[in-house]
């Protein structure tokens, strides 16, 4: 099935990763198992805590597998379903409000702004240890810089524009880096890149200071490189990073930057440069990203700032013992 977008296969994957055992599937391709299975499919789809547009995009998947393999009746059944979970999603992005879940988890520009900062001190203490400078530098790129998504991921550091990065024929995303220390980002490996094509923008001189530095004291060849193994670190590696140094993942820093951003009223010429730099539309960026929570959400950074706090750990800890010494 070469035809397959590789998002649906990548989905098929994990389908298969998952239930091959309890399946008896003994092989991904032919996909006909996904024909013979698709019942048992679909409700490991139902079953997993996804976002909506994330299960749409399963069951997207799953009626177009259906369909190349000659199953209209099958691939018509699915794809109601993913249609009424696209409609689902329309729905609540209209609200720009959040749910339940989000607001647990939801942090603000500020806050994360102010999570970079204790990274950075880390760094600073131990500027040798390759896990303090990539944690910092991770943070850097997704604070100091309009947020895209995972394509740090593999990127390749170049002293030269390459020559297959035109047209869509390259096979990875790369860091030019300039004579002066300045760096561009060259993508055209990503979710839109077959919708919107190659891009190419700069790095502010702040965070490609921060490259530069990092790069001095860990040489490599990739901007995000895996420690133990070498060679460039995994989006799944790096959402690690995100997850266990800032408590966060890439849609809440999308939507954290594109709040604060739209919070001081900017016109609509920025907003759409700020969209052509995250990848998406200024609409996309309204109804999937902006957000308006109903009650006030507790902003770390401005607190911080109020009450001249400078470590929140200590601070935290401090209030910890002394609400234990007063109960």
């Amino acid at each position: 099935m070469e035809s397959l977008q590789k998002t649906y296969r990548n989905h098929a994957q994990g389908w298969y990763n998952s239930l091959r055992e309890k399946l008896g599937v003994a092989s991904l391709e032919p996909f006909t198992w996904v024909a013979d299975h698709h019942e048992r499919i679909a409700q490991y789809i139902k079953s997993k805590n996804y976002m909506l547009n994330t299960k749409k995009s399963h069951f997207t998947a799953l009626s177009q597998i259906l369909q190349k393999l000659g199953h209209k009746d099958l691939y018509e059944q699915y794809s109601k379903q993913a249609t009424a979970l696209a409609k689902e999603s329309q729905e609540k992005e209209k609200l720009q409000e959040f749910d339940a879940k989000e607001a647990e988890k939801w942090q603000s520009f500020p806050a994360l702004e102010a999570k970079r900062e204790e990274l950075k001190q880390t760094f600073e203490k131990a500027p040798n240890d390759e896990r303090a400078n990539l944690a910092y530098l991770i943070a850097a790129l997704y604070t100091l810089q309009p947020p895209i998504r995972r394509e740090y991921a593999n990127m390749e550091i170049v002293n030269r524009i390459p020559d297959d990065w035109k047209g869509g024929k390259c096979e990875r995303n790369y860091l030019y880096k300039r004579s002066n220390d300045s760096y561009d980002v060259l993508l055209c490996k990503d979710k839109v890149s077959e919708k919107r094509g190659e891009t190419r923008f700069a790095l502010s001189p702040e965070l490609s200071k921060i490259i530069t530095r990092s790069l001095q004291l860990y040489p490599r060849e990739y901007l995000l490189q895996a420690t133990k193994k070498g060679g460039p670190m995994s989006p799944g590696v790096l959402s690690h990073y995100l997850k266990v140094y800032m408590d966060t993942g890439i849609d809440n820093l999308r939507s954290a930057y594109i709040t604060y951003f739209y919070a001081k009223n900017p016109k609509l010429a920025d907003k759409e440069k700020l969209a052509e730099l995250m990848r998406h539309s200024v609409a996309t960026a309204e109804m999937s990203y902006r957000k308006f929570p109903q009650t006030p959400l507790f902003d770390q950074a401005e607190f911080m700032q109020r009450y001249d706090i400078r470590n929140w750990s200590l601070f935290v800890q401090a209030c910890e013992a002394y609400s234990a010494l007063m109960s």
